[in-house]
């Protein structure tokens, strides 16, 4: 039994969505593939918050694509189903009135023709958004490459910055000066040795070192603190 137009419609509404959920399909595979890529730079003219943006956009880009999508699947449901309630009235109708006029028929088919049209504008306005979004998942592919490959280039300034930094310090060091140093710490390290031996003997002499100013000055000056060259 040969398929009526309606059936026919229908079965090209069903391809066509499938067709676009593999383009989906497609597109998310893409998606996640670029997010494995680990060498990006990015151009002296962007800065990591303009970056962060375009990033930030073009996902809310993307979940906005998806919602008109599943807008649209939910569109062709009720579009489908309203194309058999048709079809059943349709029957219906025959049935209980056989001589029904051209006129009621002409208003069903005209009302099933502009479902279809507004199907098909659907279609179209999603092709054309779906093209932006092939567009939006390379300039992002590109960004992201940008970014890491920047990220390189900055942590081999720093290591260079530092090496000029070293080099520049042994540079400016000093020969006699660092002897003068050495020798001065070697001097503390010896008034701090003396300082405890004497503290030690004047603690086990049983002297009342608190209760005499000049003991005590002793003491207070031997727990001082030396300074550090």
């Amino acid at each position: 039994m040969p398929i009526t137009r309606k059936e026919k419609q229908l079965l090209d509404s069903q391809r066509e969505i499938e067709w676009i959920k593999r383009q989906i399909e497609q597109i998310e595979q893409e998606e996640r593939a670029n997010q494995e890529a680990h060498k990006y730079v990015i151009p002296q003219d962007a800065t990591e918050e303009h970056v962060t943006e375009s990033i930030q956009e073009t996902k809310a880009k993307i979940d906005e694509l998806k919602s008109e999508y599943d807008m649209l699947c939910q569109f062709n449901k009720s579009k489908e189903a309203l194309a058999k309630a048709v079809d059943h009235q349709h029957f219906t109708l025959s049935a209980l009135y056989p001589r029904q006029s051209d006129h009621e028929s002409m208003e069903i088919k005209k009302a099933t023709e502009e479902q279809i049209n507004t199907r098909d504008e659907h279609v179209v306005q999603f092709m054309k958004t779906l093209k932006k979004l092939n567009k939006r998942q390379k300039e992002l592919t590109e960004i992201q490459q940008k970014i890491m490959r920047q990220h390189e280039k900055n942590k081999d300034i720093s290591a260079k910055v530092d090496t000029l930094r070293s080099n520049k310090r042994k540079q400016n060091a000093n020969p006699e000066a660092t002897e003068l140093l050495q020798a001065m710490n070697a001097k503390r390290d010896q008034i701090s040795l003396i300082r405890g031996v004497l503290n030690g003997i004047i603690l086990e002499s049983g002297i009342a070192w608190d209760e005499d100013e000049r003991w005590l000055n002793t003491m207070l000056r031997i727990g001082e603190t030396l300074p550090t060259f």
